[in-house]
């Protein structure tokens, strides 16, 4: 098989119904030796729409690890170094080792390089315009001027080779309503989200856009949705925090709460659910667990900038909660921006 059809993993799902419960035992094997390189059993209770969960659920599982394995696989091919291999392994950094300063720093280089390869193919230009972009706007790749404005060239470069695909689009989209041109990727994300109903990325995208355009209850909306149908990786970390944010706009605390809290789970490493949480526990009036909250961000980012806390929650709420952060690291003796 692997020969003949150049097939490199085999997914195999087998399903059954145990005390009135759905479940899948999945596993992918690396048809070179015949080796199981993952596998896990996930469970889905019994009602309407039943399958359709349980096939969203094993999606979202599968394909940080199916990334995983097509990296061994291309290291083996060729040692890791084609464009294609390169790309791949930035995408997989990010999606296993979360969204902080150096994984970003490490997979734009990796996309760079893969770009240099091949300067044709669109998915790395749409890559390396997300990477930056949001690099840009969560802060983790501010102390650049040269980064919007690249951006902006790799997001042109990406639909001048490819406008027309779902994948490309979302990933342009986000990028575009990162740097400032929401007006520009709103019918963008919604051409993706039109070619592809489960283009998560595109989703949330189009939700976290409509935030900025105080369209609160239409973006809640797209950002569970986008959440509901993305790979179960760190990226629902940042898309968790952005949803915490909608809820509290919409004063639904009980809802803001549980996004916050679940965004934080998904990530240890990332500040950005941290400051959601701190912000809702202020909304709540739960002082205690505000500065709880804040000590955590400032342990994920102890060089936290009051720039990036208002950019993030919007300039009162973001005061309330940098006056918690600035206390904290003049008392930790952090040098202050």
């Amino acid at each position: 098989m692997r020969s003949r059809f150049a097939i490199t993993h085999i997914l195999e799902v087998r399903l059954q119904r145990f005390e009135n419960r759905l479940t899948a035992n999945v596993a992918i094997i690396e048809t070179r030796n015949r080796i199981q390189v993952w596998a896990q059993q996930i469970e889905e209770t019994p009602g309407a729409g039943e399958q359709e969960r349980l096939l969203r659920k094993l999606i979202s599982r599968i394909e940080v690890q199916l990334m995983r394995a097509m990296v061994a696989e291309f290291q083996s091919a060729d040692g890791g170094g084609s464009s294609r291999a390169n790309l791949l392994r930035a995408i997989t950094l990010l999606s296993l080792k979360g969204w902080h300063q150096t994984t970003f720093i490490e997979a734009t280089r990796m996309i760079e390089s893969a770009i240099e390869q091949d300067p044709d193919f669109a998915l790395s230009h749409a890559y390396l315009a997300l990477l930056k972009a949001l690099g840009h706007r969560v802060g983790l790749l501010r102390n650049d001027d040269t980064i919007v404005p690249t951006a902006i060239v790799a997001a042109e470069k990406a639909l001048e080779l490819q406008n027309q695909d779902s994948t490309i689009l979302g990933l342009v989209g986000c990028a575009l309503a990162d740097v400032g041109q929401v007006e520009r990727a709103l019918p963008m994300l919604k051409k993706a989200i039109d070619l592809d109903s489960q283009n998560g990325q595109a989703k949330t995208a189009l939700g976290a856009a409509l935030m900025l355009q105080g369209d609160y209850e239409t973006a809640v909306r797209y950002l569970s949705e986008g959440i509901n149908c993305s790979p179960a990786d760190s990226r629902l970390s940042v898309w968790g925090a952005v949803l915490a944010l909608g809820y509290l706009a919409l004063r639904e605390s009980d809802n803001a709460l549980e996004a916050a809290e679940n965004a934080c789970k998904e990530d240890d490493r990332l500040y950005l659910p941290r400051l959601a949480l701190a912000a809702v526990y202020l909304v709540r009036k739960e002082q205690d667990r505000a500065v709880a909250s804040v000590k955590e961000c400032v342990r994920t980012k102890p060089d936290l900038h009051r720039e990036e806390v208002t950019c993030f929650l919007g300039e009162k709420l973001g005061a309330s909660v940098w006056a918690i952060a600035g206390s904290l690291m003049a008392k930790n003796q952090v040098g202050l921006p």
